[in-house]
């Protein structure tokens, strides 16, 4: 595994809130692993948990999931609320911002068919002061995963 790009994580961890933006190209469920076995404490939202089963070692991270439910539940308030509870406290929440949840947000040729990129990832770092930092992983044919943080970061 390689990094890219972390000293702008750093930069904020722990100061502000941090939205690792990410999408579902490439191998972003590893993220969120990647990052707590680095010795990062952070937050992943997804449709179900995936992460609470997984042995840690000693001296990891810790990953807590937030759960949205499966794609055509009703909207679950009790997860955006433990989102912003997350980034008040400064926190770090990995999110696919390009999911298919959200009712909001621009249309972009996608593989050449429109798709709508919710923009509630950005109203969420918008009302808790925090940041958005877009990352993306790539998984290579010999098992190497790089994480690259980018270094455009939103700020309200």
């Amino acid at each position: 595994m390689s990094v890219e790009g972390e000293e702008i994580l750093k930069q904020h961890y722990g100061k502000r809130g941090i939205v690792l933006a990410n999408s579902h190209y490439g191998a972003g469920k590893s993220i969120p692993v990647l990052l707590a076995r680095k010795g990062y404490d952070l937050a992943s939202v997804d449709r179900i948990d995936v992460f609470s089963e997984l042995k840690w070692q000693e001296g990891s991270g810790t990953i807590d999931s937030i759960e949205l439910g499966k794609k055509d539940n009703d909207f679950v308030l009790k997860s955006v609320f433990r989102m912003k509870k997350c980034l008040k406290k400064k926190s770090l929440m990995h999110i696919a911002a390009d999911g298919f949840r959200g009712a909001t947000g621009p249309f972009y040729d996608f593989l050449g068919k429109p798709r709508q990129i919710p923009q509630s990832f950005a109203e969420m770092a918008v009302t808790t002061d925090s940041v958005v930092i877009p990352v993306i992983s790539r998984l290579y044919p010999n098992g190497d995963i790089k994480i690259r943080f980018s270094p455009f970061i939103l700020q309200p």
